[in-house]
Formats: C-alpha cells, structure tokens, sequence
C-alpha cells in the first residue's frame, strides 16, 4: 500500500533518495499520507519518530493536516507498575518525545494551534509530558 510505502521508507529517513522518494509520492498520492497502521500511526508519526527532516513533515502535513490531531497508541513504561502501559500519543507528543528538531516540532505546534478547539488551556495540558526538552518547555508555556 501506499502508506507501507511512506511509512517503511521512515526508517532511512535521513537518506536524501529516500527523502526525495516520498515527497514525490505525496505530490502524486497525497492521499497515502491518511493510511494508518494497526496501532493508528500515520506516515506523519512514523516520519517524526524516525527523525524525518522539516521538508518531509511539512510535505505530510500539507498533505494531511488534520494528521496532526490523529492519535496513536504508544507503549509508556509506568515505573511505579514497573509494566509498560498503553498511552495515546499526538505526533506533536511524539516530536517532543523524540526530540525532534525544534523547527519540526515548531511546524507541529503551530499546525495543531491553528485548529480552534486545541487553544484551550486544557488541551495544551493535555499535551505536556515530564521527559520534554527545556526549549520545548519553554514554548508550551507561552
């Protein structure tokens, strides 16, 4: 399928033909940026958590927008249980969690603040994780 084209090529990511691949196949399927695997990740999630550059995540969320508000689910480890728990990640959490290049992540919060019902306070709550960088920290308290 077109998605386990995207979303497979995500793990050579940082390969320019790999790179160039996808952003053709958005140009002539942007549709393949909706597919979405058993656990709900998009080719947006697998993009940012295998450290896509801005160009592909910008091309995947003009391709899809709303990819942004997509939820997917996401082993935590609970150190109080000592067992790893499902918890639903937005690829914006997603980018945070990964460390992700602070213009990715920008591009995410800024796509995911553009819909009105996520400029509430508990939705930007919502989002906030302990394991943040302190500039992510920084622009989630402004």
């Amino acid at each position: 399928s077109d998605t386990t084209t995207v979303s497979h090529s995500s793990c050579f990511m940082k390969e320019e033909v790999v790179q160039k691949r996808i952003l053709h196949l958005l140009k002539k399927q942007s549709y393949a940026a909706k597919q979405t695997d058993r656990h709900r990740y998009t080719a947006l999630n697998v993009a940012i958590y295998k450290g896509a550059p801005l160009k592909v995540v910008a091309a995947l969320l003009k391709a899809w927008p709303d990819a942004v508000k997509e939820k997917a689910s996401s082993p935590i480890f609970d150190e109080t249980t000592y067992k790893y728990v499902t918890s639903w990640e937005a690829p914006l959490q997603t980018a945070c969690r990964c460390r992700a290049p602070f213009e990715v992540t920008a591009l995410m919060l800024n796509t995911w603040l553009s819909y009105r019902e996520n400029r509430t306070k508990t939705a930007i709550i919502s989002l906030q994780r302990d394991n943040f960088t302190g500039d992510v920290k920084v622009l989630f308290s402004h």
